[in-house]
């Protein structure tokens, strides 16, 4: 069973949205560092800002596990309410009349001899196939979508990104005032107050302090969600 807030390992985003970097953009982080972007820096911190996109819609448009449980559960008891239907009980005439009708129907459908066991053969693959993909669901929790996932990789990759330029990494100030925030802090607050990073994709905005905790929190969380 689905743990509660559990996502699918699948997702389609139709219209996705692509970063667009404007100048105020590029003022506002060049200023968190007091330094300019090389045209590298730019092409680089770009792309991770986009696959950041790219991946928190995927993210957020995943369906909860617990919906396609739910679907497996319905098509497990259809197909199962089905074949007792399309089955013989105690030699009753109403069933035997009206199965005999089916199977004729069905076998010049398919063109076919024995088309109604042909359907109940079917119908127990299409249980059975149920019940291994409901086994499935629960053997995919390292695969599935996990919220906050996307952003932390962003987290992981800026970092990456701001040491490879030698440019300050540091999350948090340690030994000063909780006021105080690091250049690295105010980059990730810059990028996201954006005008061109819309506010559904933004994460732990309220103040740079929680967004400096959230940044070293990030750092920890491997690509299965996990610290």
């Amino acid at each position: 069973m689905a743990s509660r807030g559990q996502k699918q390992p699948f997702a389609v985003v139709h219209n996705r949205v692509f970063f667009c970097p404007d100048d105020e953009f590029w003022q506002a982080t060049q200023k968190a560092f007091q330094c300019g972007f090389s045209d590298n820096q730019r092409v680089n911190l770009d792309k991770i800002i986009d696959r950041y996109f790219r991946e928190v819609q995927l993210e957020q448009a995943a369906a909860s596990m617990k919906a396609s449980e739910k679907l497996v559960g319905e098509i497990q008891n259809a197909t199962t309410k089905l074949l007792d239907l399309l089955t013989e009980k105690d030699n009753r005439n109403a069933e035997k009349y009206t199965l005999e009708l089916i199977d004729l129907e069905v076998c010049r459908l398919l063109n076919n001899d024995h088309g109604l066991a042909r359907v109940r053969a079917i119908l127990q693959d299409l249980n059975r196939a149920s019940k291994n993909s409901l086994e499935t669901m629960q053997d995919e929790p390292e695969t599935a979508f996990k919220s906050g996932l996307a952003w932390a990789e962003m987290v992981q990759n800026l970092t990456r990104w701001a040491e490879d330029y030698g440019l300050p990494s540091a999350a948090r100030n340690e030994g000063v005032s909780g006021d105080t925030v690091t250049p690295f802090t105010d980059f990730v607050f810059a990028i996201q107050s954006s005008a061109c990073f819309p506010k559904s994709m933004r994460a732990h905005m309220h103040s740079k302090g929680a967004l400096g905790k959230a940044i070293t929190r990030a750092r920890k969380v491997s690509a299965y969600g996990q610290i």
